[in-house]
């Protein structure tokens, strides 16, 4: 029992999370509206963007190649993404009628 209160006690959060969830709650505090929400939604695309760029730099190129080799992975998430998920959301066309047309097509969206 003291081992898990020692876990408990010692844990400390990734701070990226800690940074998300900091960055939320200033949001719900705090929301952006008029000019500074359109210089917000630019700030957020490029920081969006440059993490993924930072992301990838950080890759080798071995292990980028050392990733294309798992062909078969990538062309079954494809077929589901594209494919599976898509016929699912057709398929619950019937259910239209009971939730109702605007609930339907955000299901159908996330499909």
């Amino acid at each position: 029992m003291r081992n898990f209160i020692n876990r408990i006690v010692g844990y400390r959060p990734d701070l990226l999370i800690v940074l998300i969830v900091l960055g939320v709650v200033l949001a719900l505090i705090f929301p952006a509206r008029d000019g500074f929400a359109e210089v917000m939604d630019w700030v957020v695309k490029i920081a969006i963007g440059l993490l993924f760029f930072l992301y990838g730099a950080r890759l080798s190129t071995r292990e980028a190649l050392n990733g294309l080799k798992h062909w078969r992975l990538h062309l079954l998430i494809l077929a589901f993404t594209f494919v599976v998920f898509p016929l699912i959301g057709l398929a619950l066309t019937p259910l239209k009628y009971a939730i109702g047309d605007e609930l339907y097509q955000g299901i159908l969206f996330l499909c």
